[in-house]
């Protein structure tokens, strides 16, 4: 059986989510002509936070998932609640997994505030910010430095992989795994989305030195598009449907919801039908088949 949130569960996630993850991909399509550009403030988050594992992320979608959850309880919680999951039926571990997602759909996260402070918005916050971390003892501003890569290294690796469903046709954690094992299509397809890996995962990194010591002059012509070429340039018809599609298949839901129900989770997201071309279920069933289609293949962009 699948252990997973509940359908009720998935559907109100993605309900409430989906549009803020349109417009963060709108933001980035419409700047700089698409080239994927991280703001300066997430720049100095990731060399300060120490963040450049991220890339490490994409070889399962559980260490994604784990991120998430070391975030919202902590290594000694999360170790805690995976034992006592380990004992349990799967239906039990179903209806616990169930829980979780329950308490974390309705949680209000002001939890987030007092335990870690508010992320600063002005430069004044920042300074005041700072002061007060400066005050607290070593072993609690470890701990607090922690939490907050946890969240950060979930939210970077999110971001990418359904930036990479959305131009790919596949996510990150299962581009990244195939040129792990010598899919060379695989390979570009992961760095046309996040060219960090050449530089940040060890894999990517001896893959390419070693193309470039052996003047391997076949798959660095081939490479060399994309790295040239911007992450979201090209006309993706449907945005805010592979949105959705992509945060269901994230939950496991993708497969077991009726193309009808996707359809009201778009119209509940807030998805105008005719600004993101979604006018009705069988819109809905033509881009299904067509974004399985370049899953199988992995041959073909979604533009």
């Amino acid at each position: 059986m699948k252990i997973r949130a509940s359908k009720s569960q998935a559907i109100k996630l993605v309900s409430e989510n989906a549009s803020e993850y349109l417009e963060f991909f709108r933001d980035f399509q419409a700047y700089d002509g698409g080239w994927l550009i991280w703001p300066e403030k997430l720049h100095i988050l990731k060399r300060n936070l120490k963040l450049d594992n991220y890339v490490t992320l994409y070889s399962d979608q559980k260490l994604i998932d784990g991120s998430l959850m070391l975030f919202l309880m902590g290594r000694d919680g999360l170790k805690e609640w995976g034992k006592e999951l380990s004992l349990l039926s799967p239906e039990d571990q179903q209806s616990k997994i169930e829980i979780l997602a329950k308490e974390t759909i309705e949680d209000d996260f002001a939890w987030v505030d007092d335990a870690l402070g508010k992320w600063p918005e002005t430069p004044e916050e920042e300074i005041k910010s700072n002061e007060q971390f400066d005050l607290l003892d070593e072993d609690t501003k470890k701990q607090l430095i922690e939490r907050w890569q946890f969240l950060f290294l979930h939210i970077l690796s999110s971001i990418h992989n359904f930036f990479s469903i959305m131009v790919n046709g596949e996510s990150m954690t299962s581009l990244v795994p195939k040129a792990i094992n010598g899919d060379i299509e695989a390979f570009f397809k992961s760095v046309k989305i996040d060219r960090n890996l050449l530089s940040l995962h060890p894999y990517f990194i001896e893959r390419y030195q070693h193309a470039q010591t052996n003047g391997h002059k076949d798959f660095l012509k081939r490479l060399a598009p994309y790295q040239a070429t911007p992450q979201l340039i090209g006309r993706i018809r449907y945005p805010g449907l592979y949105i959705v599609f992509a945060m269901l298949e994230t939950l496991r839901w993708l497969d077991d919801l009726t193309h009808s129900e996707i359809l009201d989770i778009c119209d509940a997201a807030g998805l105008d039908r005719w600004q993101n071309r979604i006018e009705d279920v069988n819109s809905v069933t033509k881009q299904l088949k067509r974004y399985r289609r370049y899953q199988k293949t992995s041959g073909l962009s979604m533009h």
